[in-house]
């Protein structure tokens, strides 16, 4: 086990992170309920018919773009949502009396189910028996639907169709009591999964499986039906191009912007800006000593202080266990007391190492207390020097910095 640091995090910081991720799905939302209330109205029954396959559309873009850049998670909930949207808009209309409230609970029920699956799936979509494991469950509760459909199994109709509580009404909330209780189960887990790491995949996960909620409880209005599986359809959009975004820019380890980053926003730079290249001291005999997972952990640490660093500089992953700080419109001597404060941070920091692999009747050792250390290398963009020359100007600092004895910063000559 490893541990590193101890430095208080609010618990207003998650959430300042999901209103970000969130505020375009709830735009979307908010442009739905717009049209919904002054534009879908005057739509002929013609008009609404052709529009009923615009979701379709969209999530057939969602599943291409998820399928193209191999994100199974996004592409399971794309599938998800495109088959609760089928369902609804052309098997329920041709079901009635207790058929269609069967049918509309399971939808109710199977749909968060296979939403939250989506959460579990791995990310990556060449997991060995990940594609066959997801069909798979889909397959077992088609059957179980066609059962209970096609044979009359008054009790599971009767349980489907009960009134678990009082204050849900059917009627007002569009869906049978325990449907609805399983979608809101969904959202609560959704949350705490979005809670617990804020990003855009699962912020997308999560404002998806919103609107799947809106679109079934809305399952009798074909116009709210189609808004809201579309705006669904559009943030899983969104989350596709994002992720790909990620994929060429993000180093996965550190998840700082990785080496193209870097050139393209350096490249866009005019005037004064200064660079620091940073990099951990004695990095591969730590490496060689504690394992490559702990090294690991040490990238990542020191990528989350360079992610704060101050004076209004940008991280990057330069690769292995170089790092390079881009500092926009300042100097190298204005820019200097902020990559030293950082260095002087990252030595502040300690790893708390202990012993994995032992027997039960072995007493554990004591924890082995390890401080890791950084060497900066600073260079100023000078007249017309273009960014290869400032690199390797702070390049040469950093290496200077190595020999002075390692722990501290240097500023190119």
């Amino acid at each position: 086990m490893m541990r590193y640091g101890s430095e208080t995090v609010s618990f207003l910081n998650p959430l300042l992170s999901m209103f970000s991720i969130l505020l375009l799905p709830a735009l979307l939302l908010f442009a739905a309920g717009v049209l919904l209330e002054y534009g879908m109205s005057s739509l002929s029954a013609a008009q609404l018919g052709v529009l009923r396959f615009l979701p379709v559309l969209l999530l057939g873009g969602s599943l291409f773009i998820a399928f193209r850049f191999n994100r199974l998670r996004l592409y399971a909930a794309t599938g998800n949502l495109l088959l609760a949207y089928a369902l609804v808009s052309w098997l329920l209309p041709e079901l009635d009396g207790g058929e269609r409230t069967a049918a509309l609970a399971w939808i109710a029920i199977l749909a968060p189910i296979n939403h939250l699956m989506s959460h579990i799936l791995p990310d990556r979509g060449s997991h060995p028996g990940a594609h066959a494991t997801m069909f798979g469950v889909v397959a077992v509760e088609g059957i179980l639907v066609i059962l209970t459909l096609a044979i009359p199994l008054t009790g599971i109709a009767n349980l489907l169709a009960s009134d678990v509580t009082e204050f849900l009404d059917p009627a007002r909330t569009g869906l049978p009591d325990i449907g609805l209780v399983a979608l809101g189960i969904m959202l609560m887990l959704s949350f705490a999964r979005l809670y617990a790491l804020v990003n855009t995949q699962r912020g997308a996960l999560f404002a998806s499986g919103f609107c799947l909620l809106l679109a079934l409880s809305a399952h009798a209005e074909p116009s709210a039906l189609l808004l809201f599986t579309s705006v669904g359809a559009l943030v899983l959009i969104v989350a596709g191009f994002q992720e790909s975004w990620n994929i060429a820019y993000l180093d996965q380890l550190t998840e700082l912007p990785g080496r193209r980053a870097l050139d393209e926003a350096m490249g866009k730079l005019e005037g004064v800006y200064s660079v620091a290249m940073v990099d951990v001291d004695h990095f591969k005999k730590f490496n060689d000593t504690y394992g490559h997972d702990v090294g690991d952990q040490v990238l990542r640490m020191v990528a989350s202080r360079l992610r704060a660093v101050s004076g209004g500089g940008k991280a990057y992953r330069y690769g292995g266990e170089e790092f390079t700080v881009l500092f926009p419109g300042r100097g190298a001597e204005q820019a200097f007391p902020h990559v030293d404060d950082l260095r002087e941070k990252i030595a502040g920091d300690s790893f708390e190492l202990r012993q994995r692999d032992r027997r039960e009747d072995e007493i554990e050792p004591d924890p082995v207390i390890i401080n890791i250390t950084v060497s900066a290398g600073l260079a100023e963009r000078d007249g017309k020097a273009d960014a290869e020359s400032t690199i390797k100007s702070a390049d040469e600092a950093l290496y200077a910095a190595k020999r002075a004895g390692r722990n501290r910063v240097k500023t190119a000559k």
